[in-house]
């Protein structure tokens, strides 16, 4: 049993590949490619839909799988209140910090 602080002793490297998936993928791909004939005459004539997931279940092999990342947003104020004075005299500076203060914490 693993306790921690232990280090891990053999097997794989963090990051390599399992030599059956490496094994399956090389013979998926030949196999694959001898079939690209067929699959260039076969896919014109599906339907719509199926062609879409045809090419769909062809790209999940090509392409690396993606995967989800979380971002923190922040929510920036949408409603703006405008109040317009004709002079700075008629208003002191606490009012205006205040008044930052109060469109800031919305």
């Amino acid at each position: 049993m693993f306790q921690k602080g232990h280090e891990k002793i053999g097997g794989r490297k963090k990051g390599t590949q399992n030599k059956t998936s490496t094994e399956i993928r090389k013979n998926a791909t030949l196999m694959l490619q001898s079939e690209l004939d067929v699959l260039k005459e076969k896919l014109p004539t599906l339907s719509d839909g199926d062609y879409i997931k045809a090419i769909a279940l062809l790209f999940k092999h090509v392409l690396p799988a993606q995967k989800q990342i979380e971002t923190e947003s922040i929510n920036h104020p949408v409603n703006f209140q405008v109040e317009i004075i004709d002079r700075l005299s008629q208003v002191s500076d606490a009012e205006v910090e205040n008044a930052i203060e109060k469109s800031i914490q919305k």
